[in-house]
């Protein structure tokens, strides 16, 4: 007997993929890291549609150490230099 799965677990098909391409462009260019990249959210669709992003600071390592988490687990970088400037205007530009 197969079973569906729920409403609450099923994923809508990204309106538009130009638009998640894009940010992701975005950041791999300004060299900024975020949670829904290095955790493999399966709701990165949703939330780069809705212009919703957890940027991760000082590299994309975490100092927690959660195993369900797919967040590569270490100590944190030291602030690069043109980090600040770059997520500002990453930001900026996801108005």
């Amino acid at each position: 007997m197969i079973t569906r799965l729920p409403a609450w677990f099923r994923q809508e098909i990204p309106r538009d993929i130009n638009l998640i391409k894009n940010r992701l462009k975005s950041f791999e260019n300004h060299n900024l890291n975020t949670v829904c990249l290095s955790a493999r959210c399966p709701n990165i669709s949703r939330c780069f549609e809705d212009n919703s992003v957890t940027f991760m600071i000082l590299g994309d390592a975490c100092s927690r150490n959660c195993r369900f988490c797919a967040v590569n687990k270490e100590r944190p970088r030291a602030l690069g230099l043109s980090e600040a400037y770059n997520l500002a205007l990453t930001i900026r530009s996801l108005n």
